[in-house]
């Protein structure tokens, strides 16, 4: 909403302005730090420090294609936006303002790199640094709203954790009644060739990103891929990379009106 008001203010199609957000927005997993990566690193015991640098760069390439194909639409459709530009001198101020927010990720990547905590502690940091940026720095934030965050961010992750929860039972009842064993064993054998076998797990994940979310769906499927990609040799380290398409599948959704002619 921060984005969205500014941009049809300035002319942009409100559905072209809504997909290139949606769009964007996918890269926040998979560039780090990603919540993505912890999960699919904590149910696969892949190195979540490893798959914070894989990550950057497929993900500066997705962005970069996002930034592309938003521009090509952007000089068809004569979107222009803020004609406004910083002189030398404001744009310094506004970098000296934005200083202490703009360290957050150097803090939260550096300490994991470095290994000074852990991806799920460098959580802790970000919130308590951020906390201390709000309240101390800039003082935008109030103990009113830091009342109100603290309810919304409660009532958010406990539909959340309901959802997680019930998914880590679903596999845990699965890996149990052999039920994983089963379902890996028939997806290597629909074929042999390792390509095949992606694109069918691609599918899977596709028409199951409309329905469920990304952190459900890795903790419902992912048990069953790792056995099917150790059979065709394929390292869970650079397969948990790929862009994720329980999200691309509602990236296509959004994003389809790229396509559209502006209404």
């Amino acid at each position: 909403m921060i984005l969205l008001a500014p941009m049809v203010k300035h002319g942009y199609d409100k559905n072209f302005a809504g997909a290139l957000i949606a769009n964007s927005s996918d890269l926040s997993i998979i560039l780090p730090p990603s919540i993505a990566f912890i999960i699919y690193g904590n149910i696969t015991s892949v190195s979540v420090s490893a798959l914070f640098v894989a990550g950057i760069i497929p993900g500066l390439l997705t962005g970069l294609g996002t930034i592309i194909v938003a521009y090509i639409i952007s000089k068809k459709r004569g979107y222009r936006g803020t004609q406004k530009r910083g002189d030398v001198k404001e744009v310094f101020l506004a970098f000296k303002k934005s200083i202490w927010a703009l360290l957050a990720p150097v803090i939260i990547l550096g300490g994991i790199y470095a290994g000074i905590f852990t991806p799920t502690e460098a959580a802790v940091v970000a919130v308590f640094y951020s906390l201390f940026v709000a309240v101390a720095i800039y003082r935008s934030l109030s103990w009113r709203d830091l009342l109100n965050i603290l309810v919304d961010a409660s009532v958010v992750s406990s539909v959340i954790m309901f959802i997680v929860v019930f998914a880590g039972i679903f596999s845990w009842a699965a890996s149990v009644m052999g039920v994983i064993d089963k379902a890996a064993g028939f997806i290597v054998n629909v074929s042999s060739n390792a390509a095949v076998m992606i694109v069918l797990v691609n599918m899977l994940l596709l028409v199951l990103g409309m329905f469920l979310d990304a952190i459900s769906i890795s903790y419902l499927i992912v048990p069953i891929l790792i056995p099917v990609l150790s059979s065709f040799n394929v390292a869970p380290l650079w397969y948990g990379v790929t862009p994720p398409l329980p999200l691309v599948s509602q990236h296509l959704l959004l994003g389809s009106t790229f396509l559209l002619p502006q209404t």
